[in-house]
């Protein structure tokens, strides 16, 4: 088994959402031999920008194929209901129709929102609850029996004249067979981290797939796909919704003999590296902008609050800082290159960040002259995080202004290549460094990352990664507007 078993190459790809392209116009029509108590819809639907589906051909390229089937929500003035539409065509744009009871139109009942969803599944709308829609992933899906399809969730929103622009609502891995000796195989995933993989799971605004958990060995927590194989080849992909919580044990099947043709445990988070069998391909598509899934439904690429890390040699490192601020909370986003981090898992945390807020109201917190040097930046040392963990991207704060709850960490990191993407939401009331002020517009931002670790300071004075620039390379810290603050909701 063990010799049958090393026959075998996997490869995974690490996608995130992307751009979509424009879309072509529709039409609506009621064909005559449809039941009295029906009528056909049919969209026009444009695909995502990113290889994400069906039919994969060139890298980045997306084409619909024939007999992919999207669930859009309908509402008869009283309730919502998904219905089923199918596309005959094949191609980067494509007509969906379907048909749907009679009294029935299109939109979400409350806001009149076209809302549209791949694939087409046993979606739900609740709208009792305050995330109503339940994005529906089968925990086991038979691909010779129906359509093929990779499976990747998809979202859209139809403008006034029923076009359809897809987005991606989750990230995923691509797991590829080669050598493969049995004709029909079934692929198991199962999560080793208490995150869910299938059922219904509710779609946040931004829109994304919640992050919500399921109990390791639980049907949640796992994902079943049965697919032939083509000149001993298969491919698998496996929507996800944060790699820090994907951490699965894969196995193959013969599927006609059950016969286990392979099996892997990550060791870690996104590490899948026993046996040598697992490759990593990095994201190299034509015009691809890596969009960060904001747990907090911000679109950071059009913040403009923005800068660059110091580019002196040992400051260099820090690719993107960003803030923004609504009457409750400040939000910080922030690259790292993690080349130029701390990586060894020997030092288990490591790259110290250290956080400078204030929002002008205090005149004895003025920061010291070596950093940025401007008398009117008004800060205080904010928060202590740690970075990495165990040489992995990771976010471990203990100075409590961050807060407890997991809904301020989980899903604050994501990479891309070799880019750290980080996000925190800090309270204004935090007792550190308040942000409260009736008399202050605007909130004062800094930070710095030291090259130190668990047991000790790794590098001489001066080792450190900080941004803005420092005062004597033309920086100074970022400039937040605030409104009038107001104590959050959900405390």
């Amino acid at each position: 088994m063990i010799d049958e078993m090393k026959r075998f190459y996997i490869s995974f790809l690490l996608m995130a959402a992307a751009a979509v392209t424009a879309c072509e116009n529709q039409f609506v029509s009621d064909e005559p031999e449809t039941p009295a108590d029906k009528y056909v819809f049919t969209l026009q639907a444009s695909s995502p920008g990113i290889d994400t589906k069906s039919e994969y051909s060139a890298a980045g390229e997306f084409s619909w194929s024939s007999g992919d089937q999207i669930s859009v929500i309908f509402n008869n003035g009283t309730e919502n209901k998904f219905f089923t539409l199918t596309t005959t065509d094949n191609g980067a744009t494509a007509s969906f129709s379907g048909s749907i009871d009679a009294g029935y139109t299109i939109g979400e009942l409350s806001s009149g929102t076209k809302i549209a969803l791949y694939p087409a599944s046993d979606h739900k709308y609740v709208a009792a609850d305050s995330k109503p829609i339940k994005f529906n992933i089968p925990a086991v899906t038979d691909f010779t029996a129906s359509h093929y399809s990779a499976n990747m969730p998809l979202y859209a929103e139809g403008d006034s004249g029923n076009n359809f622009a897809f987005t991606n609502l989750a990230c995923g891995f691509r797991f590829t067979f080669t050598e493969v000796s049995a004709s029909k195989v079934k692929f198991v995933v199962e999560n080793q981290k208490t995150r869910q993989l299938s059922g219904d799971i509710p779609l946040h605004s931004g829109p994304y797939l919640d992050n919500q958990y399921a109990d390791v060995g639980s049907e949640k927590a796992s994902l079943t796909y049965i697919a032939n194989v083509e000149n001993e080849t298969v491919t698998f992909y496996v929507p996800y919704r944060y790699w820090a919580d994907f951490q699965p044990t894969i196995t193959l099947y013969n599927a006609d003999t059950d016969e286990m043709l392979f099996t892997n445990t990550a060791a870690a988070a996104k590490q899948l590296t026993s046996l040598g069998q697992v490759k990593p391909f990095s994201i190299s598509v034509t015009g691809f902008v890596y969009s960060f899934p904001s747990q907090h439904g911000i679109d950071w690429n059009s913040i403009t609050v923005s800068a660059e890390g110091d580019s002196s040699s040992s400051n260099s490192g820090v690719k993107v800082f960003k803030a923004v601020a609504d009457p409750s909370y400040l939000f910080i986003y922030f690259v790292l290159d993690k080349n130029k981090m701390l990586t060894d898992p020997s030092y288990e945390y490591a790259n110290l960040q250290v956080l400078y807020l204030g929002d002008e109201s205090d005149a004895n917190c003025v920061n010291t002259s070596w950093i940025w040097g401007d008398t009117e930046t008004y800060t205080k040392e904010a928060t202590g995080a740690w970075l990495t963990y165990n040489g992995e991207p990771a976010f471990h704060c203990w100075e409590g202004i961050v807060g407890s709850d997991t809904g301020n960490k989980a899903g604050s990191v994501a990479v891309n290549k070799d880019d750290v993407h980080y996000e925190m939401r800090i309270p204004r009331d935090n007792s550190k460094a308040p942000m409260t002020s009736t008399s202050a517009s605007t909130a004062h931002v800094g930070m710095i990352v030291y090259y130190q670790h668990y047991h000790g300071n790794t590098g001489s004075y001066g080792s450190y990664m900080i941004t803005p620039p420092k005062k004597d390379h033309g920086g100074a810290l970022l400039r937040v507007p605030l409104s009038p603050y107001v104590a959050p909701s959900d405390k």
